[in-house]
Parts: structure tokens; C-alpha cells; sequence
């Protein structure tokens, strides 16, 4: 297992920091009270330091890909090209449109959950204080990413 996760990311703060297994978890932990603080900072077993694996390593809580969103007035379904990055997710018309039509701060995100009530399946629904997002993807899985 140490060997498995010796260069692969296991946890990423709100500032990209990446965590790197390099001895295996103790039992007893006291965890930090948040993990801004937490750096890499014990050369990994290839040899590799934490520059060598920073700038080369995927950005943590970032993915892209398209979702069937539903419109706010009319209420149908619009395929669009969906990115997130920490905290912020943004769609776009398709995938080579360079302006996004809406980022939503996901921090002001007070809920996410499956949404059963429409007729489509893997649905979710992202609740904002001013207006829920429904959302379907192709599969359950990507639903759960």
C-alpha cells in the first residue's frame, strides 16, 4: 500500500497542497483541526522531492466533462460542458467555447443530492440560496464523482 500511494495524491486542501503516503498511517492520529497547514515534505521513495511532484501532478477536486443540465425558465434539458476546479464549477455552452456561461462558488453550495424526481436517471441537484441546479449524468458513477 505504501508503495502504491508513494506518488499518488491522497488528500488536497483549498490551496492545492498534496498529501504523499510515505510510512503507513498509525492507529492512534490526532488529526489536524484543518489541512491548510499540512505540506508535502519527505521526499518520496522514488527519490522525487515535493517540487518534482507538484508541478507534474493532476490538480486535485478538478474534472470536466459534459452534464444534462436543466434551464432555469423553460425547465429543458441542455447538454453542456461542465468544469470543476476547487471550489468553483463552471458550463459552458460545449466543450470549445472559451466563456463559461455561469461559475457557481460552490462554498455558497448548501446542498447536494440525488434527485429522483425527474424523469431522467442519474440525476442530482446542487441547492444555492437563490436557485437549484439539476443536473443528469450518463452514468451513476459519474453522478457520484
Amino acid at each position: 500500500m505504501v508503495m502504491h500511494f508513494a506518488n499518488q495524491p491522497l488528500i488536497g486542501s483549498e490551496t492545492g497542497n498534496l498529501i504523499v503516503l510515505k510510512h503507513p498511517y498509525p492507529r492512534q492520529v490526532e488529526e489536524p483541526s484543518i489541512y491548510e497547514s499540512v505540506r508535502v515534505h519527505t521526499a518520496m521513495q522514488t527519490g522525487k522531492t515535493e517540487s518534482d511532484l507538484v508541478p507534474n501532478a493532476p490538480s486535485l477536486g478538478t474534472k470536466e466533462g459534459y452534464l444534462v443540465k436543466q434551464g432555469k425558465i423553460v425547465k429543458n434539458w441542455k447538454t453542456r460542458w461542465f468544469t470543476l476546479h476547487r471550489n468553483e464549477l463552471k458550463y459552458f455552452k460545449d466543450q470549445t467555447a472559451t466563456e463559461p456561461i455561469r461559475a457557481l462558488d460552490l462554498t455558497e453550495c448548501s446542498a447536494v443530492q440525488f434527485d429522483y424526481s425527474q424523469e431522467r436517471v442519474n440525476c442530482f441537484c446542487l441547492v444555492f440560496p437563490l436557485r437549484t441546479y439539476y443536473l443528469c449524468a450518463k452514468t451513476g458513477i459519474e453522478a457520484d464523482e
